[in-house]
């Protein structure tokens, strides 16, 4: 901090030499430059350099400076001098604003940075508003598109179910419900079977066989629906009493409801293309 007092007294006294027309060099600008000895200007030289070498207080700078306004009009041609004195102001400028941005700097640096918690948790908390809105949305799609195909199909307790009449093998019926957001159709009553039926019939044909939810793919003999639950409630046809359903073995592991058989189900092949049901579940 001294050598930055030091410099802006210096400075200052500096200045006033260039700002203000010393009496000297006012009366020398109404006469031509006279003619002078190297001896002189080089006896000039160490007051000039004199001037660089300020210490703390700048007082050695400031009586130089009267030095030299003293003897302007004797030594020194006005013209040079001053040009001097202003090289000499613009050097001990850039030497102070860099002295004063290292203090700066060096003041920066140990200053603690103190974290902003309170964005951190105002961030947060406009993400978390963000997500709970898009879950709404999300859910509102939803909801919306369960009542078109509540509209287009048929409602049976809390499910919805819309019947495709294009024919398909079994597991490209189910990549499309599952594309719709549902399944394959699975009734788990004897109600809800006797209704998917009546739908079937009316819908897609009264003799028309449609696939199911259920498979014994992973095990032969053990059917699941498509969430990999095993099945309580079942509806094989057994009117053939000597080949009563599900009688295909491992060649036939996925389910069908026939409404020629009263909704009754049977085995069949999986490759086999046939209409379907979709399943979708009211929330």
């Amino acid at each position: 901090m001294k050598t930055a007092e030091g410099l802006c007294n210096g400075w200052a006294t500096l200045s006033s030499l260039v700002c203000t027309c010393p009496p000297g060099l006012a009366l020398l600008s109404t006469r031509p430059p006279r003619e002078e000895s190297g001896a002189k200007r080089e006896a000039d030289k160490p007051s000039l350099q004199r001037l660089l070498r300020l210490d703390c207080d700048g007082r050695e700078g400031v009586t130089e400076a009267n030095k030299l306004r003293a003897s302007t009009s004797e030594q020194l041609d006005p013209t040079g001098f001053t040009m001097e004195l202003r090289g000499v102001c613009v050097l001990l400028g850039v030497l102070l604003l860099i002295d004063s941005s290292c203090l700066q700097q060096t003041t920066a640096k140990k200053r603690p940075v103190k974290k902003d918690t309170s964005k951190d948790v105002a961030v947060v908390e406009l993400q978390r508003q963000i997500d709970d809105i898009i879950q709404e949305l999300n859910l509102l799609k939803e909801q919306q598109a369960l009542q078109t195909v509540c509209l287009k199909g048929i409602k049976i307790h809390r499910k919805c179910f819309l019947a495709d009449p294009t024919r398909k093998s079994y597991h490209a019926a189910s990549e499309d419900c599952n594309a719709l957001g549902g399944n394959l159709g699975m009734p788990t009553s004897s109600e809800e079977n006797a209704q998917l039926r009546d739908y079937v019939r009316q819908s897609i044909g009264p003799d028309e066989q449609v696939w199911l939810g259920f498979h014994d793919m992973t095990s032969e003999g053990m059917w699941m629906d498509q969430n990999g639950h095993t099945i309580t409630y079942k509806n094989w046809d057994t009117s053939n009493f000597r080949s009563p359903q599900p009688d295909g073995g491992k060649s036939q592991n996925c389910a069908v409801l026939s409404g020629a058989s009263q909704g009754k189900w049977s085995d069949e092949n999986c490759r086999e293309e046939k209409p379907s049901i979709c399943q979708f579940n009211i929330i």
